[in-house]
């Protein structure tokens, strides 16, 4: 007998029920007069029998009723080609882009199709009204913002562009970390021919092998731009008996310091007194004010200060149980003998154009390195929360680590990791940074004018 091919009609399901329960004919006689598949006929018959309860199978209308085919579960049926249902299904992707395909089209379409025809719909072949491609790429890593942070962000980008326009520069400080072995960036892709064995075109990826933690600093100097790096290594033993020694001394110094202080301040006249006067000055009109308003309550009201309030004596101690990098370090090997000295220098070639501005995250590092130093006559811009994108060296970290890319390798001997180490000292400094590093200084006031064009989000690319 010819295959049969489709879902055959609840007519011929009928009739074979007839055939075979009233005729008593054979599933290969039934197949020839209807035109079917002996198979097919049997496995119809058969399943029509199984859905009948025992007590009814003698009744030809109980199993005609059940020869319909039921809920499939395997693979759905195809949606209609028409160009509404496409609609639908494209406007459902734009609106849950951040859910997979599959999730889309079952749970909120509500419909049963296939992945592979939902991915053709998403094609604009499929659509003649859009002639876009709709396609899943990889989502970018942003944080959520609150709107209290975005309405913040705006009027710091409000605050960029006029400081920009009265001449001032920025100086951009951040740090990262360089890995080395595997990919420095993403899992590598290849092109090969549909249909052939990916082993075939298989390459070696090594697992990582170590890391360096790379601080960097990039501002504009006169019509060239200017680097300062460091690479991080790992304190010794001995390193960390000198730091130790250090501390207890700075703290000593400190205490001396701040008891002189508390001292000088029950002087008449010195400087000391006058601040801590003018401080108990301001507390007491404050308290004034409150009982002009008509304020009971204490907690309404401030406490006067004390010499020991106000030179307070605060121990410092190191933090680093991890062995990474403390706030002693970074005051010690970063803060001292690079970036002061460096923004130094490029307000001294700035001159009196307008101010030079340090943009540095809150890392409480930094905060705690900045503070054991005190006034340094360094302006330090406003920190947004959840704002790396705000920084103009994060694209430079990209490019360092794109240009890394080529550099596999498979063990973590010293003669590797100065390998590394050069490889990084020289792509510092190599013309395509440069030129990468101008590129993101000069837009710096295109970057704060996306963030106030997107009222303070992030969700834009640049």
């Amino acid at each position: 007998m010819p295959p049969h091919h489709g879902e055959i009609p609840y007519e011929k399901r009928v009739a074979v029920v007839a055939l075979r329960l009233l005729a008593g004919l054979k599933f290969a006689e039934i197949a020839e007069k209807l035109d079917l598949e002996t198979r097919a006929v049997n496995k119809l018959y058969n399943r029509a029998l199984e859905r009948t309860e025992n007590d009814s199978r003698d009744s030809f209308l109980a199993i005609a009723q059940n020869s319909r085919d039921g809920i499939r579960t395997g693979r759905p049926p195809i949606v209609p080609q028409g160009l509404e249902a496409s609609q639908l299904l494209r406007e459902l992707f734009h609106e849950h882009f951040e859910l997979p395909i599959e999730v889309v089209i079952t749970y909120i379409a509500g419909i049963k199709i296939a992945r592979s025809t939902a991915e053709n719909i998403a094609h604009k072949h499929r659509d003649p009204l859009n002639n876009h491609d709709l396609v899943r790429v990889v989502q970018p890593n942003k944080s959520a913002l609150t709107h209290d942070v975005q309405d913040l962000r705006v009027q710091y980008a409000e605050w960029a562009i006029r400081e920009r326009k009265n001449g001032a520069i920025f100086i951009f400080v951040d740090e990262i970390y360089v890995h080395f072995g595997g990919h420095p960036r993403k899992k590598p892709k290849i092109t090969k021919p549909k249909g052939a064995d990916s082993n075939l075109y298989a390459r070696y990826d090594s697992a990582e092998q170590f890391q360096f933690m790379v601080w960097g600093a990039i501002g504009p100097y006169e019509d060239e731009i200017k680097f300062s790096f460091w690479i991080w290594e790992p304190e010794t033993e001995a390193d960390k008996q000198r730091a130790g020694q250090e501390i207890n001394e700075y703290n000593a110094n400190r205490k001396r310091e701040a008891l002189s202080q508390q001292t000088n301040a029950h002087v008449p006249g010195t400087v000391e007194n006058h601040v801590l006067q003018e401080i108990n000055n301001n507390v007491a009109s404050h308290n004034q004010q409150r009982r002009v308003e008509g304020h009971q309550s204490n907690k309404r009201f401030k406490r006067k200060r004390t010499a020991e309030q106000v030179f307070k004596y605060v121990e410092f101690k190191r933090d680093n149980k991890k062995g990474g990098i403390d706030w002693w370090i970074y005051r010690n090997e970063i803060l001292i003998p690079l970036l002061i000295l460096y923004y130094q220098d490029i307000q001294r070639r700035h001159g009196n154009q307008g101010n030079v501005w340090l943009v540095e995250d809150n890392l409480g590092v930094h905060k705690k390195a900045w503070d054991s130093l005190g006034d340094m006559s360094v302006l330090r811009a406003p920190w947004m929360t959840n704002s790396p994108d705000l920084n103009q060296i994060e694209p430079i970290w990209g490019y360092l680590k794109d240009s890394l890319w080529d550099m596999r390798v498979t063990s973590s001997s010293e003669s590797i990791k100065e390998l590394a180490k050069g490889r990084i000292r020289y792509e510092m400094h190599s013309e395509g940074m440069r030129r990468c590093a101008k590129h993101h200084i000069d837009g710096y006031c295109d970057k704060m004018a996306q963030v106030q064009r997107h009222e303070g989000n992030n969700n834009f690319r640049g």
